[in-house]
């Protein structure tokens, strides 16, 4: 639904079809769903590393005879970029478990030590727009700041809490995001985080509205629980997080 509402907001203010360029196409349905809703011009560029999603995307694009309008390239998206203008919107569901190394269940899934690597790398590249989903427990407010330093401004923005799956839950990985939380970088209750699309531009003068996201994202917490090496909830932890995170905005 984020990227149907960047397409219908835009041609809304603007009146013109414009690019979008996709760092993680996966399997295309989410996108394909989306051209064919929304029946415009719109031109998308994906591009998916992993063989076999790239191979389920082309089947999706072309069995929804989107093929005009929807063009696929399978290999690493910043090598592929690396000398082209970035032009367009960069749109991304990127990943963003955090981990002190890639040893998690789902090793494509890893995001860095704070989940957010691969969401800096595609802020930093300059294009014009960015849309892109973060996570509350993956250093949301560090990478809000990264995105005002590299002149964004947050246009838009939609949040849902969403509950700890199976990947998240990991032991490992789980008791990452509890300390994280203790220096203000992972915001979570419990049992849940915030899911966010956001859209940052370059275009304009527009009003950034980083502190209001940062604000929601500061309330969707709670002291934690203590995971011993099982994952079982132990000994409390001391959480400092609303000091923390205030410095930053």
């Amino acid at each position: 639904m984020c990227v149907e509402d960047l397409i219908r907001r835009h041609e809304r203010a603007n009146g013109s079809a414009f690019k979008l360029v996709e760092l993680g196409a996966g399997t295309a349905k989410t996108i394909c769903g989306v051209l064919r809703r929304v029946g415009s011009s719109i031109q998308v560029h994906g591009f998916e590393i992993d063989g076999a999603s790239f191979h389920s995307a082309r089947t999706n694009v072309v069995d929804h005879a989107l093929e005009d309008r929807y063009r696929l390239t399978h290999g690493d998206f910043f090598e592929a970029m690396e000398g082209v203008p970035a032009q367009g919107c960069l749109i991304s569901n990127p990943p963003y478990l955090p981990s002190p190394d890639p040893q998690i269940r789902l090793p494509h899934l890893w995001g860095g030590e704070h989940g957010d690597h691969i969401s800096r790398k595609a802020i930093a590249m300059g294009f014009p727009r960015v849309l892109l989903m973060l996570s509350s427990f993956a250093n949301p407010l560090g990478l809000l700041r990264w995105a005002r330093a590299h002149g964004y401004a947050l246009v838009h923005w939609v949040a849902r809490p969403i509950e700890f799956g199976d990947y998240s839950s990991e032991p490992k990985v789980r008791r990452h995001i509890d300390e994280m939380a203790a220096t203000g970088r992972s915001f979570v209750t419990e049992d849940s985080y915030l899911l966010v699309g956001a859209t940052w531009s370059k275009e304009g003068a527009a009003a950034d509205r980083s502190a209001e996201l940062a604000r929601l994202i500061r309330s969707h917490s709670q002291p934690l629980q203590r995971r011993p090496e099982d994952g079982r909830p132990g000994g409390r932890v001391a959480v400092r997080r609303a000091a923390a995170a205030a410095e930053l905005f």
